[in-house]
């Protein structure tokens, strides 16, 4: 079955943000097969718990070959003010271990609360 491709979604509801990774792909070969299904699910999750609010997986490059990741993770206290992490790798795994990585690392030494010229 092939994956809808999409731009992007964030779509918050009452009860708070709704998270889904976004798979911009339409061959059922692309992104969508390249990586197991299971440790995706596990990445988005755990980027869920750390405050993800967007993420997008994409084809990028010139030729097509390789794969970013990106996605936006809010400051403590809602999903008004977020952070963008970003990663290109050579498998839909790659980028999307990068900016797990890179999120938890930021969680690790960040203060939960909003930068004070965003108060």
């Amino acid at each position: 079955m092939a994956r809808p491709a999409a731009a992007g979604w964030g779509e918050r509801g009452a009860a708070g943000p709704e998270v889904r990774l976004a798979v911009a792909s339409e061959d059922e070969g692309g992104i969508g097969t390249a990586a197991p299904p299971d440790r995706r699910e596990q990445i988005e999750q755990r980027l869920e718990t750390l405050g993800a609010v967007y993420m997008l997986l994409e084809v990028w490059g010139r030729d097509q070959r390789r794969y970013r990741f990106h996605c936006q993770v809010a400051f403590a206290g809602g999903a008004q003010v977020t952070r963008s992490f970003e990663a290109n790798g050579q498998f839909p795994l790659q980028a999307m271990e990068r900016v797990l990585h890179d999120v938890e690392a930021w969680r690790a030494q960040a203060s939960f609360t909003a930068p004070s010229v965003l108060r």
